[in-house]
């Protein structure tokens, strides 16, 4: 209730002619994107400034173990990267894969991404719905999911979990495999254009043939 939002109602053209109009400097500064606040735009270059590389070097590996290459870190990758896998596989390679404990990173075609639901920890609601016990589902037809920056929402259920904290963790099962599921990433619900909470996105099962 004690939060303003002075530039709520505008769009960005009315609050850059704002700024010209006060001779602020910022007027025609470029839009900020991505990760915006790593010079160059490389997470890589300050993850390797600021802990002296990239995290656990391995092997690459294809969708039957077997090894196709190397990496110099597991810090150089994330879940359906596509370029700079340092592999060619004769088809278009993402990584499907990574295990930071022994350096291991899974290449596989884009079919392998696919994921019939994931658990999501750490969850923060605006609008939590009922839940009369922990493993009960929330058949809600109406839930969207966004996993990541413009991933189109996708249709999924909820169900809890109980967890040892006492805070809430929650499976999500979708109702078409999910190509953008990402553990580290965040998991964000709605009902229609309406933020109900979101957390982040603890782990992945393929389990494409589970009920």
């Amino acid at each position: 209730r004690r939060a303003r939002f002075p530039l709520g109602d505008l769009y960005k053209g009315e609050v850059r002619e704002l700024a010209r109009e006060h001779g602020l400097c910022v007027a025609d500064k470029p839009d900020s994107a991505d990760i915006c606040f790593v010079p160059g735009g490389d997470y890589r270059d300050v993850v390797t400034e600021r802990t002296g590389g990239l995290g656990t070097p391995g092997a690459l590996l294809d969708g039957a173990g077997q090894k196709v290459g190397s990496h110099a870190g597991v810090g150089a990758f994330t879940v359906g990267q596509r370029r700079g896998l340092g592999v060619a596989l004769g088809t278009p390679a993402f990584v499907t894969d990574i295990d930071p404990s022994t350096g291991s990173v899974t290449v596989g075609p884009r079919a392998e991404l696919a994921r019939a639901s994931c658990r999501v920890g750490g969850v923060s609601w605006l609008q939590r719905p009922a839940a009369p016990a922990p493993d009960v589902g929330w058949p809600d037809e109406d839930l969207l999911v966004q996993l990541r920056h413009h991933h189109e929402p996708e249709t999924a259920r909820l169900r809890f979990l109980a967890h040892e904290d006492g805070t809430d963790e929650v499976e999500l099962r979708f109702d078409h495999p999910s190509l953008a599921v990402t553990p580290g990433q965040y998991a964000v619900f709605y009902r229609g254009d309406r933020v109900l909470g979101g957390g982040r996105i603890l782990r992945e099962d393929r389990g494409e043939d589970r009920a």
